[in-house]
């Protein structure tokens, strides 16, 4: 199949990304900063028989030199839950498709881009749905970012902001209570950047100049990613 394809006889992935096709759904993620954590009692992910779990990891070895790959990962499992969950990502499409459409001028010392938009019709039916926990995630110019929910009549509703973002502390906060997203509601992602001089990172011990920066995987790349557990009816 596509993913023993790609997994070169049990030796990874030879290209640099994501599984490489569309038929994925998200386990769980992990950032610099961030535990293990239990989904909220009740509640899992139903990973079919038969699944395969691919497993993405990036690397840096300018400081270390390669070395052996002792990762690992430990599934916590239950044969049922009462509410099956789906962690679901959020950010604005064209970002991932489109090169100029997530621009992060250089020199900029305040960028910004969001993206709103009402999830019911393809993620419950047009139903309303609960919502568990939030996340963001954006690399090293990233300096604030919030998720919100846009309520129908005109209010917000905030999830989850981060007036000043460090790169090596970020993870999935609860909620004290879930969130319903209802019809009309539109879930509101923003990110701010910082491309100027002081920001920019250290290369064989040399600061980087600012350059034009753009949606992608790279560290060096940005990116403006929320993501939200959520049970739907």
């Amino acid at each position: 199949d596509q993913v023993r394809m790609r997994d070169q006889g049990g030796k990874g992935y030879t290209c640099f990304g994501g599984p490489g096709f569309n038929q994925t759904n998200w386990i769980g993620a992990w950032a610099p900063g961030s535990l293990g954590t239990d989904y909220p009692a009740g509640t899992g992910i139903k990973i079919e028989p038969g699944s395969k779990v691919v497993l993405q990891v990036h690397y840096n070895t300018l400081t270390a030199g390669k070395q052996k790959d002792r990762t690992s990962v430990d599934f916590k499992l239950e044969s049922s839950v009462i509410k099956e969950a789906t962690i679901q990502p959020w950010t604005n499409p064209t970002w991932l498709n489109k090169k100029d459409t997530m621009k992060i001028p250089a020199f900029a010392p305040d960028t910004m881009h969001s993206f709103a938009f009402d999830p019911t019709p393809f993620l419950s039916g047009g139903k309303p749905f609960l919502m568990y926990s939030a996340n963001l995630h954006m690399h090293q110019l990233g300096t604030r970012a919030k998720l919100s929910l846009q309520r129908k009549d005109g209010s917000e509703d905030c999830l989850l902001d981060i007036p000043r973002w460090n790169f090596h502390w970020q993870g999935s906060y609860g909620f004290t209570a879930p969130r319903v997203v209802n019809p009309g509601d539109k879930v509101y992602l923003e990110c701010h950047w910082d491309n100027t001089p002081p920001m920019q990172p250290i290369v064989d011990g040399k600061a980087q100049m600012p350059k034009d920066v753009f949606w992608g995987e790279g560290t060096t790349d940005e990116m403006c990613l929320g993501g939200f557990y959520m049970v739907a009816p």
